[in-house]
Parts: C-alpha cells; sequence; structure tokens
C-alpha cells in the first residue's frame, strides 16, 4: 500500500487472499501509516 501524497509504501506478504487476511492486511497497514503521521481517509484498489 502506498501513501499518495508522502509516498510512504507499507507492504505485508501472505500465503492468501481470503477476506479474513485482506482485513488484517489492512487493519495493520492503517495502524502503521498513523504511526509514521498520515491518516487514512480512503483506500483506492485496482483489483
Amino acid at each position: 500500500m502506498i501513501d499518495d501524497h508522502s509516498r510512504m509504501a507499507y507492504a505485508a506478504i501472505h500465503s492468501d487472499e481470503e477476506v479474513v487476511t485482506t482485513i488484517a492486511v489492512l487493519q495493520r497497514a492503517v495502524a502503521w501509516f498513523a504511526e509514521h503521521g498520515v491518516t487514512v481517509e480512503r483506500v483506492l484498489s485496482d483489483n
């Protein structure tokens, strides 16, 4: 995931694309960005 303004990136590797995994990754990414002073206002996806 990449912040459009700061260009900071968060990456995670998992063996599946299940809903539970996807939600967990998003929650961890939002928390990580918050720790770095970035507030997530919306999520855009190409898939």
